[in-house]
């Protein structure tokens, strides 16, 4: 990929049509590794040491303008604690993309007194997700 912005990026439900509409604002997963202590007595310097563990393919956040006729909005709301489903993260070019499992952990109404309502979806990544460029 390129440097490009992020208008046009769309996440949506793999199972469905539902695309997750309205967003403002996506922060997709941040993969990361546990972290092991694996230090000893035996040890040859004073420095700890570690190794990787298990990895983690954490969350993804997407802030939208409120809208409950939008039905990716809806179908997140009502899937809230429910099983993990496919999902795939798409950027603009479209040749670039996130397929991942996971819940929809929350999902948060904001009402501020002089600005946009918005809903905050988070979804928690579960197992293998998949980077594809070019294809």
């Amino acid at each position: 990929m390129t440097n490009r912005i992020g208008h046009g990026t769309v996440l949506s439900f793999a199972g469905s049509t539902a695309v997750i509409g309205e967003a403002i604002s996506i922060t997709p997963m941040e993969i990361s590794a546990d972290e092991i202590d694996i230090t000893t007595y035996a040890s040859t310097s004073k420095y700890r040491e570690f190794m990787a563990g298990l990895i983690n393919p954490g969350e993804i956040s997407i802030e939208c303008a409120l809208n409950d006729t939008d039905e990716g909005q809806v179908e997140a709301l009502a899937a809230v604690g429910g099983a993990a489903e496919a999902f795939v993260l798409t950027f603009p070019s479209a040749s670039a993309h996130w397929d991942f499992s996971a819940f929809v952990k929350s999902f948060t109404h904001g009402a501020p007194m002089d600005d946009q309502m918005t809903a905050t979806i988070v979804l928690k990544a579960t197992g293998v997700a998949e980077f594809t460029v070019g294809s």
